[in-house]
């Protein structure tokens, strides 16, 4: 199992930060620039977004599973393939932005009344054939990590680029 890294603090810190850091970085910049990919194999700032609404929504739904005690609910899928059978890229950046807090918003919600206890409870769960403990932290803190990388991403898109447009 991966070790989560952070404690449930601090994954609650990053969490509540990342629509905020969001916004900064994308202020100033239209839709149609921010859907503009900087290279062909590379992600725009749009799509990046739209994976990291499928990561809250595959992950954001096995924490809520967890709080609500029904294990047989969590997934396994990978946020990537999730994304494939919805269109969330033809949305816009703002409004996926806006679609993003309402789902960082629930998920706030569920986690911040939590005990330690809720927070790392473990339940084991099959994922591609293996067996691996999981807790209510290992999502958060999973979710928390991914997004501060795909930050970079979107920050290296904007804030390192030439400006808005």
């Amino acid at each position: 199992m991966s070790v989560p890294s952070y404690s449930p603090e601090v994954a609650l810190e990053h969490l509540r930060a990342t629509p905020r850091r969001l916004s900064e970085m994308s202020r100033g910049w239209s839709d149609h620039r921010l859907a503009q990919r900087p290279g062909r194999d590379e992600w725009s700032a749009v799509e990046v977004l739209a994976h990291l609404r499928a990561c809250v929504e595959i992950w954001g739904g096995n924490i809520e599973a967890l709080v609500e005690g029904e294990h047989a609910r969590l997934r396994t899928t990978d946020p990537r393939d999730w994304l494939e059978g919805v269109d969330l890229v033809s949305q816009g950046f703002a409004s996926s932005l806006r679609s993003f807090r309402r789902q960082r918003a629930r998920l706030l919600l569920q986690l911040e009344g939590l005990s330690l206890t809720d927070w790392t409870a473990t339940v084991t769960v099959l994922t591609w054939g293996q067996r691996y403990p999981r807790s209510v932290l290992y999502y958060a803190d999973r979710l928390a990590r991914h997004e501060r990388s795909h930050l970079r991403q979107i920050e290296r898109l904007t804030i390192g680029s030439s400006g808005p447009a």
